[in-house]
């Protein structure tokens, strides 16, 4: 598919681009299932950085798309950044709702209070359940308070992230994503000068 592409955007070709008909058409021989051609057409409109899908028709070109723009501003988002969006995302989300008392993201065991009050302990996402010893610490938090041992054991409810990595990386295409629509915003200075 992507050969075909290639060759209808280069060819000398007067529209310079491939049209769905076409592609199917130059890949379609006996055992092809000529229906897969349309999510090979997503994926690669998904992976490639040259390909440029307008109104059905497909073509390669010399300027990169927003997979590529979307690729190079995910590399240069700082990690402090990353942790500092998930947390906060984590914070919004768990403030929906009412009637439980929260605590958010403990590190040691006074963290959490010892009171006769159902908590929710939310855990960050550096302590996520595959993280190497955060089901350690969620024992020790759950059976001490600072250096007694904890009376209210059953009143605390914890949440742990099964894998961080997703948050975090959604947490990098979002920044990603917010840098790309700030440069493509026009600048109060901007504004003025237009009016």
């Amino acid at each position: 598919v992507a050969t075909t592409i290639l060759f209808e955007s280069n060819g000398g070709q007067q529209k310079g681009a491939a049209t769905v008909p076409e592609i199917r058409l130059a890949v379609g021989e006996p055992g092809i299932d000529l229906a897969s051609v349309d999510s090979c057409l997503e994926a690669l409109a998904d992976a490639c950085y040259y390909l440029h899908a307008e109104n059905g028709r497909y073509s390669f070109g010399v300027k990169a798309n927003l997979n590529k723009l979307l690729a190079d501003r995910r590399a240069s988002v700082l990690p402090a950044k990353i942790e500092e969006q998930v947390r906060k995302a984590i914070e919004e989300e768990f403030k929906k709702g009412a009637g439980i008392e929260r605590v958010y993201f403990p590190d040691k065991t006074g963290d959490i209070p010892d009171r006769a009050v159902l908590t929710l302990a939310v855990m960050g996402p550096d302590r996520a359940v595959a993280e190497p010893g955060s089901q350690s610490l969620v024992e020790l938090m759950s059976k001490e308070h600072g250096h007694s041992s904890r009376v209210f054991k059953s009143g605390v409810v914890w949440s742990m992230a099964e894998d961080a990595a997703t948050l975090r990386d959604e947490a990098r295409k979002l920044l990603a994503w917010e840098d790309i629509l700030g440069e493509f915003r026009p600048r109060a200075t901007d504004a003025k000068r237009l009016r």
